[in-house]
């Protein structure tokens, strides 16, 4: 499947990107520098090698929680809201696809049995009244 990187946008704010299909070849980050999560593809044939590295501790300064889902395994329907928390899109997600939440709000219902998610969010973690305002 040819790889696509879709846009969802409400006002010239960009609320998320999804990620889908065969990943072009080498490294391709998907998101700006200045965005305060970080997400790239890579596809590589055999023997490639990504040199040792750590990553230094350093402070950063950031002001909301950034979200990326993968599906693993089944559908998922998920809702697009803007900051006013107002309904912008919905979005069919399947088994391989990569969502990346920049602003806005979401939600998303589950279509099929035993859907498998993996949810990755900047941290740390303080308590789900300061990190999160429900919109429903």
């Amino acid at each position: 499947m040819t790889f696509q990187n879709l846009e969802f946008h409400d006002k010239g704010t960009l609320l998320a990107r999804v990620l889908s299909g065969s990943f072009p070849e080498g490294t391709h980050f998907h998101t700006q520098d200045e965005q305060f999560i970080q997400v790239a593809t890579m596809r590589w044939d055999e023997d490639h090698h990504m040199k040792a590295h750590k990553h230094n501790t350093y402070k950063r300064e950031f002001f909301r929680t950034n979200e990326v889902m993968v599906v693993r395994q089944g559908r998922v329907k998920a809702t697009l809201y803007n900051d006013d928390g107002e309904i912008v899109e919905y979005i069919l997600l399947s088994a391989g696809d990569i969502i990346i939440f920049h602003a806005g709000g979401h939600a998303f219902d589950t279509i099929d049995p035993d859907t498998e998610i993996v949810e990755i969010k900047n941290g740390p973690f303080t308590d789900v009244a300061t990190d999160k305002t429900f919109l429903e």
